[in-house]
């Protein structure tokens, strides 16, 4: 019987007698510990006799196990006695088992080294600690495989199981007064079925630099086994049993090698093997023959050949990139051929080589040794002034980059102190290629000398080389002629616009800038507006019914011309048109509606043919006899006049009046070629096309500014005008120089 310190025992013994026959005996050395129902006095704290007399049950009981209790105990009577060995059960970790390992059918031997007679030997096994035998005796029930034995003398103790089964596995224990020794029987087992997860045929597929994991599993043995991953003649990795994953970071030398899984047992003296191959995907590897810069010569052939490496063929593309004729091309071949090699076709050239993992490029950079090139899109004429420095900029295309430029004349005199610089860099330069703009890498070549007397007006020859050969172009540089004043300068008043034209040179082979000043005659600051090429310019956002002074001048890169004379013009009246020309038999109802919808225009009257002082100035007036009568309604209020029934009365034109500030007190002088505008409806100009958003302004302060308009005076003039006059006749002219016609003006209110 089991039992631990502290607890309560009762031994029942089932002997048919009166109790008063009945004798307790137990340890040490079976000392009576109670005779009938009397308790031995040693013995009265821990034991008691109970149990229905009546019914003869006789029970000892151990009150507070403890260790002094522990042994053999006997109920002894006349009819006869029976033992009872009493344990105090001890944790397995106190013993721990022998490990025994054996196989099915074979004869096993339990040794039990306990120091004590076999009669206080008692042997447990499986299941669940069932007793084999007592001393000597053997359970009926284990008889036929288990037997005891050794020499009893020698305390050797021996439980021999005869026959190994499965059911005989297990834990085994020898336990005595003195103590106790376990063992656990094992049938060993080896391991089986070693396999790797992720192997496929005996392969394992990997990216380089991206973590990864190898696992090997097996059936486990008894003895459990112990696992090794091996890579090369290193152990990587122990585990087990069962089952060992080895995680890693594979690089390019883990491609292709071999790494080996090991499961084995000493016991059973098995080994299991199993390998897998790694295979490591990678970027390419890539290399262009020849590589570095390469230098060709012109109309050679190019050859270049891409060669790499891949571990991914399936998914491997090679694609060559490059520019020609401006744009980025593909090939797909490993080799790259260029026949004929033109230097437009210097530049780099990549190989790009892409697998599943990545894409790697190498490039070389091709030179095409060349003469020097003068693109055709260069401009070989010139113009520049006597006594100024020439700075020609030419294109140039060369490599070897340029060595040194000359400057030749018409007669092969070559010019000293030319000074000359490059771009340090090449840069985008434009070319004619087949009629096709095309960028190609060039210099910006600056050449610089003087022109100092007419004779070098002439043929130039620039003479560039580089290490490879010389190339020339010829420049004209030509005598810009000088600028004169602005021709012709006419104007036509609007209400808020001024529209002002003149005759430019036609022939100066300049670019040329024209500039309209202006500003109201109050003012002393000029601001203006400017027309490129053109002869025609509009003045916008000005007042109404407001005189402004008018002045044009030209500016080419030879310099800038002289003003021409002022003129002076009003704005008029906003939404009034103050005459309507009667033509064409249209009715006055008509009429009315049309100025209703159509803008207003105005004539120029040329003043050569119109004399403020009644003085006939040219012969020209009499170019046409019929002259122009401007009627003036009696009633001054304009309002009341009738379009069909006006009075005969005279009215008075406005004045337009030319002045010339080419001297240095900027007094107002009329010119030779005065001009006045009368405000009148569908006069045709030849006038430009300029949009309103061209006009700029700027400030051009006036030493002086005219206080009066009625203090104009000039130096050269016959006329000294001191107020607006009245005039009744005046001839008129078309604008185009053409003979004076007579026009009819009625006075109407719009």
């Amino acid at each position: 019987m089991y039992s631990t310190i502290g607890s309560t025992v009762n031994l029942s013994c089932n002997l048919n007698v009166d109790r008063m026959y009945v004798t307790w005996l137990g340890p040490p050395n079976l000392s009576v510990y109670a005779t009938g129902n009397s308790v031995h006095e040693a013995k009265k704290l821990s034991i008691r006799v109970l149990g229905n007399e009546q019914e003869k049950q006789h029970i000892l009981q151990i009150v507070k196990m403890n260790e002094s209790n522990e042994g053999l105990y006997k109920c002894i009577a006349t009819e006869g006695n029976k033992s009872f060995t009493l344990f105090i059960q001890t944790p397995f970790t106190l013993c721990s088992p022998k490990h025994m390992y054996t196989t099915i059918g074979s004869t096993v031997n339990v040794t039990c080294n306990l120091n004590v007679d076999r009669m206080y030997v008692t042997w447990l096994g499986p299941p669940n600690q069932t007793v084999y035998a007592i001393g000597n005796s053997v359970h009926k029930a284990k008889n036929v495989n288990v037997r005891i034995l050794g020499n009893a003398k020698e305390n050797k103790h021996i439980l021999q199981i005869v026959t190994m089964h499965e059911t005989n596995e297990g834990l085994y224990k020898c336990i005595a007064t003195e103590g106790n020794e376990t063992f656990q029987l094992v049938i060993q087992r080896p391991p089986r079925n070693i396999t790797i997860d992720e192997s496929h045929n005996s392969v394992v597929y990997g990216v380089v630099n991206e973590k990864m994991n190898i696992t090997c599993n097996v059936v486990t043995g008894k003895p459990a086994e112990t696992m090794l991953w091996v890579y090369g003649h290193e152990v990587v990795a122990k585990g087990g049993p069962g089952s060992l994953k080895y995680t890693f970071t594979p690089d390019s030398t883990h491609n292709l090698q071999t790494f080996r899984c090991v499961a084995f047992n000493n016991i059973t003296r098995t080994t299991l093997i199993e390998d897998v191959t790694l295979h490591v995907y990678s970027e390419p590897t890539v290399k262009i023959f020849p590589s570095g810069t390469i230098k060709i010569i012109e109309d050679e052939s190019l050859l270049l050949e891409c060669k790499y490496i891949s571990n991914d063929n399936k998914s491997t593309l090679v694609n060559w990139n490059y520019t020609f004729d401006g744009y980025i091309k593909q090939t797909s071949n490993t080799v790259f051929k260029l026949d004929n090699i033109k230097r437009y076709h210097a530049g780099n050239y990549s190989c790009s080589v892409s697998n599943s993992v990545g894409t790697t490029e190498d490039t070389v950079t091709v030179n095409v040794l060349c003469l020097p090139y003068i693109p055709t899109i260069n401009n070989r004429i010139k113009y520049e002034i006597s006594g100024k420095e020439t700075n020609l900029t030419l294109n140039v295309v060369s490599y070897p980059t340029i060595k040194t430029v000359m400057v030749f004349n018409n007669l092969s005199v070559r010019i000293k102190d030319v000074n000359y610089q490059t771009t340090v860099r090449p840069s985008k330069i434009e070319d004619l290629v087949y009629g096709t703009k095309v960028n190609v890498k060039g210099y910006k070549l600056c050449i610089q000398f003087k022109i100092n007397l007419s004779d070098d007006f002439t043929m130039y020859t620039i003479m560039i080389t580089n290490d490879y050969g010389v190339s020339n172009i010829s420049v004209s540089i030509r005598s810009a002629r000088p600028l004169r004043v602005p021709q012709n300068v006419k104007a036509v008043a609007l209400d808020s616009r001024i529209i002002v034209k003149w005759t430019a040179n036609r022939h100066i082979r300049q670019q040329e800038m024209f500039h309209v000043e202006y500003r109201k005659h109050s003012e002393s600051s000029w601001s203006r507006v400017s027309a490129e090429n053109r002869s025609t310019a509009i003045i916008n956002g000005l007042q109404p019914n407001t005189a402004y002074f008018v002045r044009v001048y030209s500016k080419t890169a030879a310099g800038e011309s002289d003003k021409t004379d002022v003129i002076i013009v009003k704005t008029v009246v906003k939404n009034k048109k103050w005459f309507l020309r009667d033509q064409d038999g249209i009715p006055p109802s008509r009429r009315n509606e049309e100025t209703s919808v159509r803008l207003a225009h105005y004539d120029e009257i040329d003043s050569m043919y119109y004399n403020p002082l009644n003085i006939t100035v040219s012969p020209q007036n009499d170019r046409n006899n019929a002259q122009l009568e401007i009627l003036q309604p009696a009633n001054t209020n304009a309002d009341n006049c009738n379009t069909n029934n006006c009075s005969n009365n005279n009215i008075t034109p406005a004045i337009i009046h030319h002045f010339n500030n080419s001297q240095e007190n900027y007094s107002l002088r009329s010119s030779s070629d005065e001009s006045y505008l009368v405000p009148c409806n569908f006069i045709d100009l030849d006038i430009e096309k300029v949009t309103e958003n061209e006009q700029e302004v700027n400030s051009i302060k006036d030493p002086e500014t005219l206080e009066e308009e009625s203090s104009v005076s000039s130096d050269n003039s016959e006329t000294n005008i001191k107020s607006i006059q009245r005039y009744e006749k005046l001839r008129l002219s078309d604008m185009n120089g053409q003979s004076n016609t007579e026009h009819m003006y009625n006075y109407i209110d719009t």
